[in-house]
């Protein structure tokens, strides 16, 4: 009896045993089939009810489109003998081509991707899963799945076809679907998108042809890695606050699909540095990344600090560690959908914190010093416009100099006792170098100079005058356009230019490498040309938000009038006001104007001087600053919106915001509060997918502001 009860314990266990395994299973195939019933890609699920379950019910099918065929949704919950179809949730999608009365024909189901959503998937890798399945019967009745592509026209462009020639009735499977997949690049011009599955029937054949399909998806990844190459002077491996980017530089991107840290084939993208050492590389999909700086200038070396693991998300430091050929190489980053740091400025789908240091080996090349000039003109400027026009030569044989400016004040540093504004003897300025144009009136300076700030200074030739349409700022790396702002006797003087190291406008702006800079320019006319109009600099200051403009004319031959133009940015101009001119005076004539709209931050302001036979003149550019006062919506968007409604808010300082939004017949749809902090913040009014087409009116509210806008979806 002793003997059978043992047996019977061991027997016991090993069916406690087997029946844990078979739980284990299940839940794992549970938990891998919900897995699947997700999109993962960082758009989201582009389709409308990819599970069929809306609604429920036979006819929950809801954002799908039927062609001869029959399609519902259909429920069941499975045997031993006949398994279950539904992969997520209860229902699932079921097609059944109509009988024709003769031969074949072609029973389809689809949905169509439209619009904007459409268009946006341009370049980017879409991802079509779905599951599915056929009855036996059906195997020969081509089942197929496809994604599609068209244009503007309806015209495909391109596209992916799987068949889905499994019987999945008879399978020994707990799940009677199998997961298909298809992949494609939205080409360019792409305007549509459409996902279909077909089957064909014979006149003869029963209504037991179908094809089964659950768990739709159509998503795309748009994955975003970058940072920044710098120029590591401390050789740190930081990225710090003295120092700065290295502009073009070209940076490859490869793919590390099983994680060794080594690069698998070549290079799959390529950019170059730009805008401060920046790269990016956009439309990535999920997974491992290697990155490389081709790196071919002497004496220039990664930084010997920094990390080796560029997955540790720390921003601004060093990641080079290996050296392959000319590159310097990361080690392998994870790039995964939702799950990237939201620290460095572009949500949780972008990773922008892989930063390569570079660091002078040795300063006997020139390492970490910068070119001035090669190609920089002085000009006669016939119609006065300050711009470096085709048919306007250049002036031989001008003085041209090299100045320091260390203390940043737009005035070239004197030894010598000189006064700043140069009277007490200008000769007493100091030129770290000294060259003359050629006979295209062409000036370089051949030597490099350390990283600094520096004034270029002409000395005018006889019956030459400066041209007063002129740029204050030789830092905006436009090319060919008049820099000569000072005057002091004879001598024509720029603002200081920052020169930085490989950070200088490179071969589309002025014909060189990111280490020279050929960009500051001087125009000159003659005595009695079209600049001889004498005028005082212009003047301004901002009082309670209104700027106060003034100028006045030494005298005036002709002139016409004076348009007052305005910029945010101190590159695009509008005209915001019209001075008339005095037309023709021999004494000073005083001038103003008052501008009530500046905006909060940042105006630049100048003037347009134009005579009465059209030609005309720029004055120099006076910056005036706005403080915030208060709370105002800077930009509301999109508008019509789809999901979401996004609003640009300046603030003083932190408050609370009430944000209501109702529907054309006054319903209160929207209602939720937020607290914004001072400066600019970005407020989200986000889950209005299920909101009815039509007008809307928003109401952002505060303590002491109010703003209510129309908007459509």
């Amino acid at each position: 009896m002793k003997q059978r009860f043992t047996n019977f314990k061991q027997v016991q266990f090993k069916l406690y045993k087997t029946l844990f395994a078979i739980t284990v299973f299940l839940l794992s195939s549970y938990e891998q089939i919900n897995a699947q019933c997700s999109c993962t890609g960082s758009s989201g699920n582009l389709l409308t009810n990819g599970s069929f379950e809306t609604s429920g019910g036979s006819s929950s099918t809801s954002g799908w489109s039927s062609s001869n065929a029959g399609f519902s949704s259909v429920s069941g919950n499975g045997s031993s003998s006949f398994p279950a179809f539904q992969v997520c949730g209860n229902w699932y999608g079921l097609l059944i081509p109509n009988q024709p009365g003769s031969g074949t024909s072609t029973g389809l189901f689809y949905q169509e991707i439209t619009g904007s959503t459409a268009t946006a998937t341009v370049g980017k890798l879409l991802t079509f899963n779905i599951w599915a399945g056929t009855y036996a019967d059906a195997a020969g009745n081509s089942p197929t799945l496809k994604l599609i592509f068209y244009n503007s026209s309806g015209t495909e462009i391109t596209g992916s076809t799987v068949t889905v020639p499994v019987d999945r009735n008879n399978i020994s499977s707990t799940v009677g679907l199998k997961l298909f997949t298809l992949t494609q690049t939205a080409p360019a011009g792409t305007s549509k998108i459409r996902v279909q599955g077909s089957m064909t029937r014979a006149s003869s054949q029963s209504s037991d042809r179908y094809l089964k399909v659950d768990g739709a998806c159509l998503s795309y990844n748009n994955l975003t890695l970058g940072n920044k190459v710098f120029y590591d002077k401390n050789n740190n491996g930081i990225f710090d606050a003295t120092e700065h980017g290295m502009d073009g530089f070209t940076v490859n991107l490869y793919a590390d699909a099983n994680d060794d840290n080594v690069a698998d084939g070549a290079a799959i993208k390529t950019t170059t540095t730009a805008g401060g050492g920046t790269y990016t590389f956009t439309n990535l999909s999920a997974g491992n990344y290697i990155v490389g700086v081709v790196n071919t200038v002497t004496d220039l070396a990664s930084s010997t600090g920094g990390s080796t693991n560029p997955d540790d998300n720390t921003d601004n430091d060093d990641n080079g560690i290996a050296v392959v050929g000319t590159e310097i190489r990361s080690n392998a980053i994870t790039l995964t959908p939702g799950s990237e740091p939201t620290t460095d400025g572009d949500g949780n789908n972008g990773n922008l914190t892989l930063d390569f240091g570079l660091r002078c080996t040795s300063t006997a090349n020139g390492c970490g010093n910068v070119l001035l000039g090669q190609g920089n003109y002085i000009w006669k400027d016939i119609n006065g416009n300050g711009l470096k026009d085709v048919n306007e030569p250049g002036v031989a044989n001008v003085s041209v100099k090299l100045y320091k400016d260390v203390n940043g004040d737009n005035v070239p540093d004197f030894t010598g006792g000189g006064n700043a504004d140069g009277s007490g003897g200008i000769e007493n300025l100091t030129a770290i170098q000294s060259t003359t144009t050629n006979a295209q009136g062409v000036y370089s300076f051949n030597s490099n100079v350390a990283e600094g700030r520096y004034i270029l200074g002409i000395t005018l030739p006889a019956g030459y005058v400066r041209v007063i349409a002129a740029s204050a700022n030789p830092d905006n790396d436009i090319d060919n356009d008049n820099n000569g702002v000072n005057q002091v006797g004879s001598d024509v003087f720029s603002n200081a230019v920052t020169l930085n190291y490989y950070m200088e406008p490179g071969v589309a702006i002025d014909n060189d490498n990111t280490n020279v800079n050929s960009t500051v320019d001087f125009a000159i006319t003659q005595t009695g040309g079209p600049q001889a109009l004498s005028f005082t600099a212009l003047e301004g200051i901002n009082k309670k938000g209104i700027s106060y403009l003034t100028w006045a004319t030494l005298q005036e031959s002709n002139s016409s009038h004076f348009d007052v133009e305005r910029s945010t940015d101190g590159f695009s101009y509008s005209v915001i006001g019209k001075v008339n001119a005095q037309g023709n005076s021999g004494s000073k004539f005083n001038y103003s104007f008052n501008d009530a709209k500046a905006s909060v931050g940042a105006n630049f302001y100048r003037l347009r001087m134009i005579d009465k036979d059209g030609s005309y003149s720029y004055s120099n550019v006076v910056k005036l600053t706005v403080k915030l006062s208060g709370t105002i919506v800077a930009n509301l968007y999109p508008n019509p919106f789809i999901n979401k409604i996004e609003a640009v808010i300046n603030s003083d300082k932190n408050t609370n915001v009430t944000v209501s939004l109702f529907d054309f017949s006054g319903k209160l749809v929207v209602n939720q509060q937020q607290l914004i902090k001072s400066g600019s913040s970005i407020l989200v009014i986000d889950k209005l997918d299920n909101l009815a087409k039509g007008y809307y009116m928003l109401k952002i509210q505060t303590d002491d502001f109010v703003v209510t806008q129309k908007l459509m979806k």
